[in-house]
């Protein structure tokens, strides 16, 4: 493997080389619906910035933020498109040497989506990403999550950033440095997520937060670019538009827990199509439920640490686990195990945050080759959850429930 600072400007011969790739994928799905999803990948394609991380992820896995949702809409969707800028630089080099622009970038996802309904998605850069494209493409709506409105006042991205600062003096690049004006005068739908507690994103929300066609929902948290559950994202993308006002008029002037927040989404949006998705409104289980769930689970482990027990990863498994999902359950296995057993990764559907209690929290694509054993949090999904694991890797599955019983493990065959 090369070594070395990855940097990402002009000095790096890996990062140029692989621009001269595409840098995008469209692909055709299943539904004659004549819509077109745009996924616009941000900074968190990558993680950490070096040179195992990135070929491993960008040359090896040819990762795209969102694939894990776009997966559930192939049934729903007659088209969907991913792009991402290796460069992390908000795209201002478009994505390849061909589009090399934004301009150029614009031009290449309005013919992609020509014919279409559109409907533009992104969180972060991406969300700013997002913005602009349908803005300028006149999509139906746009999703994002945290996406950045003004560069020129964000932490001083245009400054620390290579390419951002290589081109601030040029115009053909830096009239897209803050998007505000684009995005009021294309009236375009503008569904907006933000931190609450975040600092930038509320600096960033402010640039907007008067537009008529902005409808944003604030998510109580100091995370910038706090994402929801997979099912939330999906109820959204497969919402008509009246859903989505009437969820805004009902939700969208309150601080919501991103938990509360992912229920009312799903109880809320999921319309006639929704059994063309994976997660299907019967099977939702409420907020209330979880909690009783957990609560059962909770007896059961002061119960088992009462009779002396303590949890035990086979011999075969300790040096290579990952956990699926974080917060107060993971927080007491990660406790149990201390010691013991080699967690790996902590995996979430979209990671909002790069490491948890000193782990690496990453995406399912993103999970190190030489986990043997993932435990599942939440267990009460363990099937639809164990699916996915196995459509990607050959590991064996266990809900935290299994593990305080000590059951078989689960298989995964390819």
């Amino acid at each position: 493997m090369m070594e070395g600072y990855f940097g990402k400007d002009d000095s790096n011969e890996l990062l140029k080389k692989c621009y001269e790739n595409r840098n995008y994928k469209s692909i055709h799905g299943l539904g004659n619906t004549g819509i077109c999803y745009i996924f616009c990948s941000g900074n968190g394609l990558y993680f950490p910035d070096d040179y195992d991380t990135f070929i491993d992820t960008v040359l090896y896995k040819d990762r795209y933020e969102w694939e894990n949702v776009a997966i559930h809409l192939v049934e729903v969707a007659e088209k969907i498109v991913f792009i991402r800028d290796i460069r992390k630089s908000w795209y201002v080099t478009g994505i390849n040497d061909e589009t090399d622009t934004m301009d150029r970038l614009i031009d290449l996802i309005r013919e992609e989506s020509k014919g279409y309904k559109t409907i533009v998605v992104g969180n972060s850069a991406g969300g700013y990403m997002a913005m602009l494209l349908g803005s300028m493409i006149n999509a139906q709506a746009v999703f994002s999550w945290s996406g950045q409105v003004n560069l020129r006042d964000c932490e001083n991205v245009v400054e620390e950033y290579f390419y951002l600062r290589k081109y601030s003096s040029e115009q053909e690049y830096t009239k897209y440095y803050d998007i505000s004006s684009y995005l009021q005068e294309a009236n375009v739908p503008i569904f907006y997520f933000y931190a609450s507690k975040c600092i930038t994103d509320i600096n960033q929300f402010n640039y907007i937060r008067n537009f008529k066609n902005v409808f944003s929902f604030a998510i109580d948290s100091d995370v910038h670019g706090h994402g929801l559950a997979r099912e939330a994202y999906l109820a959204l993308l497969i919402s008509t538009m009246d859903e989505l006002l009437e969820l805004w008029r009902d939700g969208g002037n309150k601080p919501w827990s991103a938990s509360n927040l992912n229920d009312f989404i799903v109880s809320r949006c999921v319309n006639q199509k929704a059994h063309l998705v994976f997660y299907k409104k019967n099977n939702r289980i409420s907020v209330k439920e979880k909690a009783s769930i957990y609560k059962d689970l909770l007896i059961k482990w002061v119960a088992m640490k009462q009779n002396g027990q303590k949890i035990l990863i086979e011999e075969e498994y300790k040096d290579s686990v990952a956990i699926w999902g974080s917060g107060p359950i993971c927080d007491l296995l990660l406790n149990e195990l201390q010691g013991e057993t080699k967690i790996k990764n902590i995996i979430e559907s979209i990671p909002t945050e790069s490491m948890y209690k000193g782990i690496p929290v990453v995406s399912l694509d993103q999970v190190a080759e030489k986990v043997k054993l993932i435990i599942v949090i939440p267990f009460y999904d363990l099937e639809i959850i164990r699916d996915q694991i196995c459509m990607r890797m050959d590991c064996r599955v266990l809900g935290i429930d299994e593990v305080l019983e000590t059951a078989s493990f689960y298989k995964c065959e390819r």
